[in-house]
């Protein structure tokens, strides 16, 4: 990422999985999503067991997903029921958002199947990655996080907008969609990498 720019429009969804060198390793039971909030956009995103030909017979999942920007400077972030089913298709899943920001939120809250959750700040990022229901401020993320330890390179801290990290406990995203609100909201997407060592 330090030599090949990685260009991301303003307002893109991007459906994510944790890192993994082999797709064996994805825990079905985790949903991520990088949201960069610009105005309202959406994206639908389609799943499948990845293996063999069912989804032919129409066996996958697609999820709509929303995130609109109000004139109030609010996010709402909602993410629609799952609708279809698959051999392996796991329903109950945590659910996490990373949300790009330019400055600390003033109030955060989160709906799951239209009921209110109480979601707790943490102060650090071993915190969150620990916790439920859960949310964390990263101030400064490092994108530096995959270099050969004990190189040079694992020395350089590449650093990038803050961003807000929400995560939610499991769910039956079937029948439960997922709306989370942010008041207070910025996000200046002029802001540039920091680069030391």
């Amino acid at each position: 990422v330090w030599k090949l720019p990685v260009f991301v429009k303003n307002g893109a969804i991007i459906p994510m999985t944790q890192p993994n060198n082999n797709v064996s390793e994805i825990d079905p039971s985790l949903r991520i999503y990088e949201f960069y909030p610009n105005r309202h956009t959406a994206t639908v995103e389609y799943d499948d067991d990845g293996v063999t030909e069912a989804y032919r017979q129409e066996k996958s999942v697609s999820t709509l997903i929303e995130s609109n920007v109000d004139a109030k400077n609010r996010v709402t972030i909602t993410i629609h029921p799952t609708a279809g089913s698959f051999d392996g298709f796991v329903k109950d899943k945590k659910t996490e958002l990373r949300i790009n920001v330019s400055a600390q939120p003033k109030k955060l809250t989160a709906k799951v199947g239209g009921k209110s959750v109480k979601l707790t700040a943490v102060s650090s990022l071993e915190d969150f990655e620990k916790g439920t229901n859960v949310y964390f401020y990263n101030a400064a993320p490092n994108l530096n996080r995959f270099s050969t330890p004990g190189t040079e390179m694992a020395k350089v801290v590449i650093k990038k907008n803050p961003q807000l990290l929400v995560k939610l406990g499991k769910a039956d995203v079937v029948e439960q969609g997922v709306e989370v609100v942010v008041n207070g909201f910025e996000f200046a997407p002029e802001n540039r990498l920091a680069v030391s060592r």
